[in-house]
């Protein structure tokens, strides 16, 4: 009963990883949600840079595209850190998986040593109770014997039975 709650809380544990790293999906889906935003936003303004005149607009425009370029790549950044701990979760639950179906196998191999043991240890009572009864049956007999040979031994050693001493010999 210990290994199938060790199995139910290690399968309880893979489901949690698996949902952690579904999680993990959907949040890589946003990042790049947001990449596609910030790109087409940075395509936006470079493109309003190229129409209005030098000046303050122009730097403060440079200054959002550099603002936009440096959540660009914190973004990809953070897409790849996602997707690092995407891939580990599915192999930590790869590996779970594994463990649980070895775990399985050795409570399966189990039973069926236990089953065996059971049988052999059924076919030893029998033979027990067999051998009990044949030793009755043979104390019964020996007893009978005692009291044969006893009796035997009462009449060859009463004074009627010896030779010489009565003349019937």
């Amino acid at each position: 009963s210990t290994v199938m709650h060790r199995l139910g809380t290690e399968e309880k544990m893979r489901k949690h990883e698996q949902d952690r790293s579904a999680s993990l999906a959907e949040k890589l889906a946003e990042k790049d949600k947001e990449l596609g935003a910030l790109m087409s936003q940075m395509a936006v303004l470079k493109e309003e840079q190229t129409r209005v005149k030098k000046g303050r607009k122009v730097a403060l425009m440079e200054s959002q595209i550099t603002s936009l370029n440096n959540r660009l790549r914190e973004a990809e950044m953070d897409k790849d850190q996602i997707q690092i701990r995407l891939q580990e979760k599915e192999e930590e639950n790869r590996l779970k998986g594994r463990k649980i179906s070895e775990l399985l196998f050795r409570v399966q191999v189990g039973e069926e040593n236990r089953n065996r043991v059971l049988d052999e240890l059924a076919d030893v009572k029998a033979q027990l109770t067999r051998t009990t009864e044949q030793v009755a049956k043979l104390r019964k007999r020996s007893r009978r014997s005692s009291s044969a040979f006893a009796e035997t031994t009462d009449v060859l050693a009463s004074p009627e039975s010896r030779p010489g001493d009565s003349g019937t010999w």
